[in-house]
C-alpha cells in the first residue's frame, strides 16, 4: 500500500489556531510596548525642554518669552529650544506628541506634552505635565 505524506486538514486547522491564539495574545502586548516607548521618549524631550527652560531662566532671570506667540503658553519658541513636536520618526512628518510651554511666569512654568496621532490611543496617559518645579504629571504615567 502506498502511503501519501502530507498534513490531514485538521492538523492544519489545529496549527492556524495556534498560530491565531498566539497573535491575539501578542499584539496588543506589542501596541503596549510602543505606546509606552513613544511616552518615555516624551518625557525625554519634556526633560530637555525644561533644562532649555532653565537655560533660558539663568540668562533672563524670568521664564516670560520662553514660548512662540503669547507671552503665557504656546509651543516653546525656536531660540530656547528647537522642538515642538516629538515626531513619530526621523525621517517622518507625522508626530506623537506636541509639546507647549502654558504658565509662563517670573518664576515658573508647565512644559506639556500633548498626544496626537496614533499616540492617542494611549488612554491612560494621554498628556504629560513637567512643571518648574520638578512636578510630574500624572504620577502613574512617569
Amino acid at each position: 500500500m502506498l502511503r501519501v505524506k502530507g498534513f490531514t486538514l485538521v492538523e492544519l486547522m489545529i496549527t492556524v489556531a495556534i498560530v491565531a491564539i498566539l497573535a491575539a495574545i501578542a499584539i496588543p502586548s506589542y501596541n503596549q510596548y510602543v505606546l509606552r516607548a513613544n511616552r518615555a521618549e516624551a518625557q525625554g524631550e519634556l526633560m530637555q525642554l525644561a533644562g532649555a527652560l532653565e537655560r533660558f531662566y539663568a540668562s533672563q532671570y524670568t521664564y516670560v518669552g520662553a514660548a512662540g506667540g503669547t507671552n503665557a503658553s504656546g509651543a516653546p519658541d525656536a531660540n530656547v529650544f528647537s522642538h515642538s513636536v516629538v515626531p513619530a520618526s526621523s525621517t517622518g512628518s507625522s508626530t506623537r506628541f506636541n509639546l507647549t510651554v502654558s504658565n509662563l511666569s517670573e518664576n515658573g512654568y508647565s512644559a506639556i506634552a500633548t498626544a496626537v496621532g496614533s499616540q492617542v490611543s494611549d488612554t491612560n496617559c494621554p498628556v504629560l505635565t513637567l512643571t518648574s518645579t520638578g512636578q510630574r504629571l500624572p504620577a502613574d504615567c512617569w
